[in-house]
């Protein structure tokens, strides 16, 4: 089985603000394309959710769309790609969507 949710909190910046981010593979169209798979709060606990074409800025920690299904998370130097790929006959019925995370160096 594979993942269908990703999750990320983290402090940011100079105020602590915590910054949570979510990529949920289950908001994929067939096309692998999406306008509401990105998730979150920062600091105020105001939520936001976007998809293609998204960034959100909180204090120094950054997530930006990348193409139509996949993110990047940046933090203090640190990077993670969030992916979602269809995943076929590998996941159980009603799933379409699995989710992969990778570091960047």
């Amino acid at each position: 089985m594979y993942p269908r949710e990703a999750h990320q909190a983290k402090c940011a910046g100079a105020y602590k603000k915590l910054f949570n981010v979510s990529y949920l593979a289950a908001e994929l169209t067939e096309q692998n394309a999406g306008f509401s798979y990105l998730r979150g709060t920062c600091g105020d606990g105001k939520p936001f959710h976007g998809g293609i074409a998204f960034t959100r800025r909180c204090e120094d920690a950054l997530v930006q769309s990348r193409h139509f299904s996949s993110a990047t998370v940046t933090v203090r130097g640190w990077t993670f790609v969030l992916r979602g790929n269809p995943c076929g006959h590998r996941c159980r019925p009603g799933v379409t969507h699995c989710c992969h995370t990778s570091p960047l160096p």
